[in-house]
């Protein structure tokens, strides 16, 4: 069977930022299938140096990563970006965390493992 044509036009753009390196890529290639066009950041310092000169749609960030976290990111970039819509995608499973996350804008919370649902 044939590889599926990628489309022509995306679909939106998105940041895909997580300090793994095979759960930053996992991510990237399930949205890229969907037809998005995914730029990846390895930790929230890059991803803030990517936003200085690319916008983006949505941002998928980890919570807890070296330099600068995901919490971190999101506080920076939600004022003066506040159509960027932020899903949490993180190991970490807590109801005051998830609180915290949507209360600062986040849109979404998941939850790792993740599987090809996104």
């Amino acid at each position: 069977m044939p590889a599926p044509e990628k489309p022509t036009q995306s679909r939106g753009r998105i940041l895909v930022v997580d300090d793994s390196r095979f759960v930053r890529g996992y991510v990237a290639e399930l949205l890229e299938e969907a037809g998005y066009y995914v730029v990846q950041a390895e930790d929230g310092a890059t991803a803030l140096r990517r936003l200085e000169t690319e916008s983006f749609d949505v941002i998928v960030t980890d919570l807890n990563m070296p330099l600068l976290d995901g919490f971190a990111v999101l506080e920076t970039v939600k004022p003066y970006l506040p159509e960027t819509e932020f899903i949490i995608l993180t190991a970490v499973d807590d109801l005051s965390t998830t609180v915290k996350a949507i209360r600062m804008g986040a849109y979404d919370y998941l939850v790792k493992p993740v599987d090809n649902e996104l």
